[in-house]
């Protein structure tokens, strides 16, 4: 996955940080899915995964001192 986002234009390191959490939000999603089974659609689940960490992230960014 790393080195197909190299190939679109993604730096090195960045395209590998990108892979990894991109596997392990899929992996969580999935763990959700398979445990709820009033769950039926796992897409939805994979989506809300991302959200969860999107917000997660937004929320550290904002709440974090401004480096000088």
């Amino acid at each position: 996955m790393a080195g197909a986002l190299r190939d679109r234009g993604i730096p090195g390191s960045a395209a590998r940080l990108a892979a990894e959490t991109g596997i392990a939000v899929k992996r969580v999603a999935f763990a959700r899915w398979f445990s709820d089974p009033g769950q039926p659609d796992p897409r939805a689940t994979l989506r809300e995964s991302m959200e969860e960490l999107t917000g997660l992230l937004t929320e550290r960014l904002a709440s974090s001192p401004s480096s000088p």
